[in-house]
């Protein structure tokens, strides 16, 4: 079924492109060396363990010899002990960077992926695959003519409008049952897509209204109930909190464009045409968000 009438049918536009502000200083360059395609599959690349639940080891009880902090950028729960006294010790988990993958899937050649600097024509129709490295909270939304943003993701009729998602789980937008198709007028149409472990405060106050209760704050190990959050009909989210997200949060992003001839990180990654975007590390609790520009002509 194709999208005609909702507010976040695209009128799409010219060749599509992924922007990012320019990172401001020194960058460190041996983060900047790991890919954000890496960051996005490899767990082995530090820090990285938060998806996983955590493993724990029993071990004899035995009398302290004095306790040993653990290191930067990691979180340890108080020991506990089993049954039989022996001490549980829990594992050290630490931090992974954000990363999120994303496609443009063209419908009218066998959902196809296509390079999202692809020049769109009219009856053109693709829909748009996101999948994160982890749980938390993703935001999808396109600009108007007028300049105001309005949500493609979350929606009423996806997840019932939670925006929370799971890590390596592919979400396809608008949705299974919907896509986008390109008319007549040509133009250039803007995307902005933002992920976050916790919710971004700025976006979630434009696009949810209370429904019985205070507003919680939910994470990703305790999201949001179905009643916890209600989509104001007609939402808009003005270009100046969206300049204000891309500011704060765009820089020392690094974004990797992916094609059918680029060498896969492993053997088991299939070839792809993708985008890649991922904030190296010391990013752990910063959104992503990255911008998309599509061209139709």
């Amino acid at each position: 079924m194709s999208l005609t009438t909702r507010v976040f049918v695209l009128t799409i536009a010219a060749s599509a492109m992924v922007s990012t502000v320019a990172a401001q200083g020194s960058p460190d360059t041996s983060k900047a060396q790991i890919s954000p395609r890496r960051l996005f599959y490899d767990c082995d690349v530090p820090p990285c363990g938060d998806a996983a639940p955590a493993q724990h080891k029993t071990t004899p009880k035995t009398p302290s010899k004095g306790k040993s902090a653990p290191k930067a950028g990691t979180t340890a729960a108080a020991p506990a002990h089993a049954p039989n006294g022996a001490q549980i010790t829990p594992a050290v988990v630490e931090a992974r960077p954000l990363a999120l993958r994303y496609k443009i899937l063209n419908l009218d050649r066998g959902n196809a992926e296509v390079s999202p600097d692809s020049t769109f024509h009219a009856n053109d129709r693709i829909q748009l695959a996101v999948e994160t490295n982890g749980p938390g909270y993703l935001y999808v939304i396109n600009q108007g003519s007028s300049g105001a943003w309005t949500p493609m993701f979350p929606q009423p009729d996806i997840a019932k409008g939670n925006n929370y998602v799971d890590g390596r789980r592919v979400y396809i937008l608008p949705s299974e049952e919907y896509d986008i198709k390109f008319d007549e007028h040509s133009g250039t149409e803007n995307l902005f897509i933002a992920f976050s472990r916790v919710p971004v405060a700025d976006l979630e106050e434009f696009i949810y209204s209370l429904k019985s209760q205070p507003r919680m704050q939910p994470t990703p190990a305790a999201p949001a109930k179905e009643n916890d959050k209600q989509i104001i009909a007609d939402a808009r989210i003005d270009n100046a909190t969206v300049e204000r997200l891309r500011t704060a949060y765009s820089r020392d992003l690094i974004v990797e464009k992916v094609t059918p001839d680029t060498p896969p990180e492993t053997p088991e990654v299939k070839k792809e045409t993708a985008v890649y975007v991922a904030g190296p590390s010391g990013r752990t609790d910063a959104p992503l968000v990255a911008d998309l520009h599509l061209v139709h002509r």
